[in-house]
């Protein structure tokens, strides 16, 4: 069994996020320690073990790993099955069907997720971004170094980088705009790093993405952004979601040439059989993120139990169960015999008991008399 598989985590722990920068220096440890846990949990690692590999004491990483996670490491390896992970997308389903049965050409702005998104226009893309600045900066986030790469239009681009990237990852996202003015300035973008990985404010102004890709790359892309946290799919689905359900290897690689990590959440896609699949920027960077939005979303409000009568009215709309539907034609009675009736409620009549029939007093209306001579 593959060991890339997703954790499904429904008994969350809420406690006070940390800052973003302790949240970055963290990273690292806590992606290599997600990493080695899926890779290992059918051993049923313990919390020495786990800590050992972390190089920290038990007591100390017990208490880093559940603020990062929101589970104790216990918890989290009793979690992280092929079982839970299944069991995850099909709970998943039923919500993203809803989500999709709003339509993916609703209005640029994507309410879930508060999120502005624009595309560049086919002649826009034709000239490659000629006569647009945009500035670009390194910045701390929960999961390690990201660039960000932002327009007066929106953010045009967000990747995670590693110490000994040496600008390949500022070369690899500029390339969609060969023609554009590129500025070092990290300043003005940190304001927008921070929004980003903050929690969403639905009072908040929205942020705003620019897109630079193919009319299909953009469909996939709009299609993620409604993916609500804490929830993920399949490609498969994605596909079908969008109309196209025998596109699903198409659909994996848009979903892998996304431009705007994390804000666009192509990690919350995994495949049918629940492992993880691909990322661009690391399976265990995947694993962080999506055990981290499992660990934001907001305790599930106890709904109040009725009274027993009025569960009875809630289940069948009445305080008694509806009759079950008449039988089919043929159903239930064998060859020669006269239909029953679907239901005793619905015959016009009682049933006779047994004996009543001879104790009855005999039918004296002419019918009866005429029936009677003429059987003797």
């Amino acid at each position: 069994m593959s060991g890339q598989n997703i954790v499904s985590a429904l008994d969350l722990a809420q406690a006070a996020p940390p800052s973003v920068s302790t949240q970055c220096r963290d990273y690292q440890r806590m992606a290599d320690t997600l990493t080695w846990i899926s890779a290992h949990f059918e051993e049923q690692p313990t919390l020495a073990d786990i800590a050992s590999r972390a190089g920290a004491s038990p007591y100390h990483f017990q208490r880093l790993f559940s603020r990062w996670v929101g589970l104790s490491p216990k918890k989290y390896v009793q979690h992280l099955t092929l079982e839970r992970a299944k069991a995850s997308l099909d709970a998943s389903q039923s919500v993203l069907a809803s989500t999709f049965a709003a339509g993916l050409s609703s209005p640029g702005r994507l309410h879930d997720l508060f999120v502005n998104i624009e595309a560049v226009t086919p002649g826009e893309y034709k000239r490659g971004g000629a006569g647009l600045v945009i500035r670009h900066g390194i910045h701390d986030s929960p999961f390690g170094p990201c660039l960000l790469m932002h327009t007066p239009r929106g953010i045009c681009a967000l990747a995670f980088v590693d110490e000994s990237d040496n600008g390949r990852t500022l070369a690899s996202m500029s390339a969609r705009w060969p023609n554009a003015e590129l500025l070092a300035d990290p300043g003005p973008g940190a304001e927008l790093a921070a929004r980003v990985f903050a929690p969403r404010d639905k009072d908040g102004d929205p942020l705003s993405v620019l897109l630079h890709g193919t009319p299909f790359q953009i469909q996939v892309w709009g299609a993620l952004l409604r993916i609500p946290r804490g929830t993920v799919t399949s490609y498969q689905a994605l596909a079908s979601y969008i109309g196209k359900p025998n596109a699903s290897r198409a659909v994996g690689t848009a979903n892998g040439a996304n431009p705007i990590s994390y804000l666009i959440p192509c990690h919350r896609v995994i495949r049918k059989s629940g492992s993880l699949g691909g990322y661009r920027w690391g399976l265990g960077r995947k694993l962080a993120m999506l055990s981290q939005e499992l660990n934001r979303l907001p305790p599930p409000t106890p709904r109040p139990t009725p009274p027993e009568g009025e569960r009875e009215k809630e289940k069948w709309g009445s305080v008694h169960p509806p009759l079950p539907p008449p039988p089919l034609a043929g159903e239930g009675r064998g060859e020669g015999q006269r239909p029953r009736p679907a239901h005793p409620r619905t015959h016009p009549h009682p049933p006779v008991q047994e004996g009543e029939a001879e104790n009855k007093e005999p039918d004296d209306t002419p019918r009866a008399r005429r029936h009677r001579t003429a059987n003797g």
